[in-house]
């Protein structure tokens, strides 16, 4: 709030996992239809992943003359996108490489993926402003999300793979460590991106969801639980008055449409603010 963001202190994620909630917030939309198609027992990601790729607010922003710059954050749908203008990958490797890699002699000689690809996103979010002409910069980071790689200043502490039980979200101490590394990276990544850029930047950080109160949240659901893995940080920095748009519980499927109704005139109806439970293990396989 001292740097100038409005903060959506009532904000929920739409979806609880994330292939759900970003899709749902790059599109503007709720995805409901999935459970038309594919279907509601299906395990197939294939839509949501491909409306990651070719969402409707790059479509927009691109039509509107921006280029979309897109950060790898390591994980398989954002890791790439074939739609943007630019990617920037401080690997070149794909998942699969590096899981082949970690099972060779060779893992003795990797870099810790996680933390590399966690600090290259902070870095490289404070040099784009100085490239020219408009741009959207979309930048996925898993962290605070465990595992936990770095403490409060920055070390690398684990190489360790997530495990997809859930339990390492009950490690708190590491959480918090992590969590004010990841914090001062953030408020440093504002600061630059707010002095370096041209004209006034807008800057939207959130969580897709928040954290697992319990191992199987999504099993026993929970008023308790679902309140926790629901709760996001929403901040908007919106200038020239871009935050009389805002309100406390505004939710990331309403986000592009307050700010393309602001800044360019269009004429997005809001949506209802609400949160989709689904019944499905958040770190199950599932059929690409």
């Amino acid at each position: 709030e001292k740097r100038g963001f409005y903060i959506a202190e009532e904000s929920r994620s739409n979806y609880l996992v994330t292939f759900l909630s970003l899709s749902s917030s790059l599109n503007m939309d709720y995805i409901d239809f999935l459970t038309e198609t594919p279907g509601e027992d299906s395990k197939d990601r294939t839509i949501p992943y491909y409306l990651m790729d070719y969402s409707n607010v790059a479509k927009n922003l691109k039509g509107l003359g921006y280029r979309y710059l897109h950060l790898s954050s390591g994980w398989a749908a954002t890791e790439d996108n074939p739609f943007a203008d630019k990617v920037y990958d401080v690997f070149k490797l794909n998942e699969f490489q590096f899981v082949f890699l970690r099972s060779t002699p060779l893992r003795l000689l990797m870099p810790n993926e996680r933390a590399t690809t966690i600090n290259y996103a902070f870095e490289k979010l404070q040099e784009i402003p100085l490239e020219e002409g408009p741009k959207f910069v979309f930048a996925h980071i898993e962290a605070p999300h465990p595992p936990y790689v770095f403490d409060r200043d920055g070390t690398i502490i684990a190489n360790e793979m997530y495990d997809p039980s859930g339990k390492q979200w009950t490690i708190k101490d590491d959480y918090v460590e992590q969590l004010q590394y990841v914090n001062k990276k953030t408020i440093e990544v504002v600061g630059a991106i707010v002095s370096k850029s041209e004209r006034p930047p807008l800057i939207i950080i959130h969580g897709d969801h928040g954290t697992d109160v319990s191992f199987d949240w999504w099993n026993n659901p929970t008023k308790e639980g679902l309140d926790q893995r629901s709760f996001i940080l929403n901040a908007y920095y919106l200038p020239n008055g871009g935050a009389t748009k805002l309100y406390p519980s505004i939710s990331p499927v309403n986000t592009f449409r307050a700010i393309f109704n602001y800044y360019f005139n269009q004429n997005y109806k809001l949506l209802d603010d609400k949160t989709y439970f689904v019944k499905i293990h958040p770190h199950a396989k599932h059929v690409f």
